[in-house]
């Protein structure tokens, strides 16, 4: 008696299970309404947490990964990747273009910290938690243009 099931039994499974998760994942160009939570920050990213903590980040690399880490999190929802205003919550929120030269001149660091630390009207959420270096991250990777 052979107790292997038979290459039929195995295709319908695969597309059985194919057909779940692609029932699972969202439609493309799907947009959410906007949730305060959208914005809840990783754990290591509050202050008093004793594991690697954005505090303990020492080099330039590590401030880098920190912007990144931060930004795939918090900010990627509406100002998109590079913080051109065109994440999926984007043109919803009226997500500015970080990156135009113009609006960069216009701004000081203590601007962007602030907007970044207190929110800025119903579109903007506080992110009153956010440790310096972080903000500090975040404001070196908007003048970099989301490099």
């Amino acid at each position: 008696m052979n107790a292997r099931p038979r290459p039929e039994t195995w295709l319908v499974a695969i597309v059985v299970l194919a057909a779940v998760v692609a029932a699972c994942q969202p439609e493309r160009g799907e947009v959410k309404p906007w949730q305060p939570a959208d914005h809840d920050h990783p754990t290591a990213l509050r202050p008093g947490n004793n594991r690697q903590t954005p505090q303990n980040a020492a080099n330039k690399n590590d401030t880098t990964q920190l912007a990144a880490d931060v930004w795939g999190k918090a900010c990627t929802r509406c100002h998109g990747p590079r913080g051109k205003g065109d994440g999926p919550e984007g043109k919803q929120r009226g997500a500015p273009d970080l990156t135009r030269q113009e609006w960069l001149e216009s701004v000081t660091d203590e601007d962007i910290a602030k907007v970044i630390r207190e929110g800025k009207g119903a579109n903007m959420p506080a992110n009153p938690d956010l440790p310096d270096v972080a903000i500090k991250a975040l404001v070196g990777r908007i003048r970099g243009r989301g490099k």
